[in-house]
């Protein structure tokens, strides 16, 4: 709130008196004090915007000041209710443990997603526009309105998450965003959700412990495609109106899922939650299989999809689904399937994708011929982006899982090889290469998955190139440092050369653009010598920025020397790495084959006198380091160890994390044990 007064009190100082804030949940109130710097500006409401920097900083935040104004704008004509307090302050702070939080009316901001300038990277950027956009969306949807307890936390995170994504679509169309959170979130929440040690969003909460577990994929990401789901369901203008009436009826009190349903309900004309419970209320999604795409006749079954095979109980979901075909790519086909099974009228033509622009929370498996008929629109480009996407997502998951092929999966990766233009797209493929990458790194056959991968992202540098255009995209400018990362990580020499040649002139002239500084980084660490190291080391001490720090200290991580890697381990806990960061040197480690052992064993021998004398009483932070020294792994032997240590040095606050990272690394080695043997004669002809 605004200062009402002031009173010199001499010797002791000043006293302020601020005006008295609205009823609010005591969460949400926060004081910052300290030798700060700001920036303001004004909505076209009058509202006053300030963004506040320690000393030297206020040059990083004009970016996100222009992006709150906006949004704050667009929230007030969305939500149909003017932002609530007289004015908006936003705080970045160097030692942050969360990424931000919502304090109403005083957001606080881990610097590295709150500064940005013409220095920053297309993903820094995006990044910051996203974060201040979802904390902005709180201030209305957690803020104004609070849920009653925290077992609808994903009320507040999901909805946030959801919001943040439509405000950023709108302040920045040409950022492709939708799309982009079909890979992102939609990819995050499936993965985690399709675990046996997931749980409900809608989760009961009766153990203080439980509180700081469920911020994770599925309160935020489900939750947003949760929303996603029901608004294209009911129509964007029905779902907006029952949102309006929600936040009018319930503002200045607390509400439960519920009463999101019936004021959605209300304006829809039909009970949501019929639909919509089958969903919150419940762990999992569905896989769809689909026969017969190419007939007159349309066979559709539901049943849980699992990371790992298990007996589980049976559920069904009431599932809205869309269809596109091509007869028509346009125009598409809307079902619900509640049943197990149902036969319907197939669209016709010589393909169908369902789940059209990929809203539904759900995995789609195709028969053989089904999946061969796709390959055409894939190459063509007669599928929407955001549909090849869910198809490259979905064939990897499916191969994961035991439902599909690997080999068959590696194979349709050709298709998007020559004419694939979209940065999530490649993302997708991306991710499904990195997974199967994660369970052969060890298998004679390595090398030949290798030049696979080369071959595949080939066509695309050669396109991209090193050098931006001046027509280039703010995603064109992504794609560019996810295919060098890409060719890089494959051993691709004549690039990881070209990568060191570049970093040397930055040693010597602090030239490189600034999205090829990450791939140009850790090429110079993972290809280089200590010399390299050295060089990383002091571009860290010396970065004048969040994001040149916090690459530098990532790249760090990338080394193959094991003397460099304790090195970058006892640094990690020198006192000089803020320990919000220090997670960060343990998810670069996990994922280096050369270094996730060291790791491990480093963290046993010093869980006491480092581990738990940084972490102790951070419940958040101290249960990411129990999952992030084991999510590399992908054997059952590592799994087995992690969880023996584990129960000899209990962590309450991470059962969850720990059993979820547990599982992934036992569905890894299942993944291995039953499609090696195809893999090994799959590479064997390459």
């Amino acid at each position: 709130m605004p200062i009402a007064s002031t009173k010199d009190l001499g010797d002791l100082g000043m006293s302020y008196t601020y005006e008295r804030s609205p009823v609010m949940s005591t969460y949400l109130l926060a004081f910052i004090i300290g030798e700060l710097e700001s920036i303001s500006g004004q909505t076209s409401s009058g509202t006053e915007v300030n963004v506040y920097c320690t000393p030297g900083k206020t040059d990083q935040c004009a970016f996100a000041l222009d992006t709150a104004i906006k949004v704050l704008d667009f929230f007030t004509e969305y939500m149909g209710i003017s932002y609530p307090l007289p004015k908006c302050d936003m705080v970045g702070i160097p030692d942050f443990a969360s990424g931000a939080m919502e304090n109403w009316g005083l957001v606080t901001y881990r610097e590295t997603a709150l500064f940005a300038n013409d220095d920053s990277s297309a993903s820094a950027r995006q990044r910051v526009a996203y974060v201040v956009a979802h904390e902005l969306a709180h201030q209305w949807f957690g803020n104004l309105v609070t849920m009653e307890w925290w077992s609808d936390l994903w009320l507040n995170e999901g909805f946030a998450t959801w919001a943040g994504t439509l405000a950023v679509d709108y302040v920045f169309p040409h950022w492709d965003t939708w799309t982009q959170f079909s890979q992102d979130d939609g990819s995050y929440a499936l993965s985690t959700d399709a675990l046996l040690s997931s749980h409900p969003i809608q989760v009961q909460i009766t153990d203080p412990a439980m509180i700081d577990q469920v911020f994770d994929a599925l309160s935020y990401s489900k939750g947003a495609c949760m929303i996603r789901m029901l608004e294209s369901h009911v129509g964007a203008e029905a779902f907006k109106r029952g949102l309006r009436n929600y936040l009018e009826k319930h503002q200045y009190k607390n509400t439960v899922t519920s009463d999101l349903w019936a004021s959605i309900s209300e304006t829809a004309g039909q009970d949501v939650a019929v639909m919509m419970d089958t969903w919150c209320k419940h762990i999992g999604f569905p896989v769809i299989n689909v026969k017969g795409t190419a007939t007159a006749t349309l066979e559709i079954s539901q049943a849980r999809f699992v990371q790992i095979g298990s007996t589980i109980e049976p559920h069904l979901w009431n599932v809205p689904l869309s269809a596109i075909c091509s007869a028509d790519s346009t125009s598409p086909v809307k079902l619900m399937l509640s049943t197990q099974s149902t036969t319907t009228t197939a669209p016709g033509g010589t393909w169908m994708k369902l789940n059209a622009g990929q809203t539904s929370f759900v995995r789609v498996n195709y028969d053989a011929e089904g999946w061969a008929a796709l390959i055409d629109p894939i190459k063509s480009q007669k599928l929407p982006a955001v549909d090849r996407l869910g198809l490259a997502n979905d064939v990897f998951a499916l191969a994961a899982a035991g439902l599909g092929s690997t080999t068959t999966a590696l194979e349709m990766a050709l298709a998007f090889k020559d004419g694939e233009r979209d940065y999530s797209v490649w993302s997708a493929i991306s991710g499904g290469t990195g997974q199967v990458r994660e369970i052969i790194e060890g298998c004679a056959y390595y090398p030949k998955f290798e030049k696979f991968c080369q071959d595949l992202y080939t066509p695309l540098f050669n396109h991209l190139g090193w050098e931006a255009k001046e027509t280039d995209s703010h995603t064109t400018s992504m794609l560019r440092a996810l295919c060098l990362s890409a060719v890089t990580k494959y051993g691709a020499k004549e690039v990881v050369a070209e990568a060191l040649v570049r970093f040397e002139k930055y040693v010597a002239t602090k030239e490189l653009a600034p999205d090829l500084r990450t791939v140009v980084f850790n090429c110079a660490v993972e290809f280089g010598t200590e010399k390299q190291f050295d060089q990383m080391l002091r571009i860290w001490e010396e970065a004048e920025t969040p994001e040149l720090k916090m690459k530098a200290l990532r790249a760090m991580g990338k080394t193959r020397d094991a003397k460099l890697i304790a090195r970058y381990l006892d640094f990690a806990f020198s006192g000089q790495v803020r320990s919000n960061n220090v997670l960060y040197v343990f998810v670069q480690l996990a994922s280096n084959l050369h270094a996730r052992e060291q790791m491990w064993q480093y963290v046993q021998e010093h869980w006491e006198d480092k581990i738990l004398v940084m972490y102790k009483g951070s419940h958040a932070m101290l249960a990411y380091m129990v999952a992030l020294p084991l999510r590399g792994f992908s054997t059952n032997a590592k799994a087995d160890e992690g969880e023996a240590f584990f129960k000899k040095n209990p962590v309450p606050e991470a059962t969850m994390k720990l059993s979820q990272v547990l599982e992934k690394i036992r569905s890894k080695a299942s993944w291995l044990e039953r499609d090696g043997d195809e893999l090994e004669k799959f590479f064997s002809t390459k």
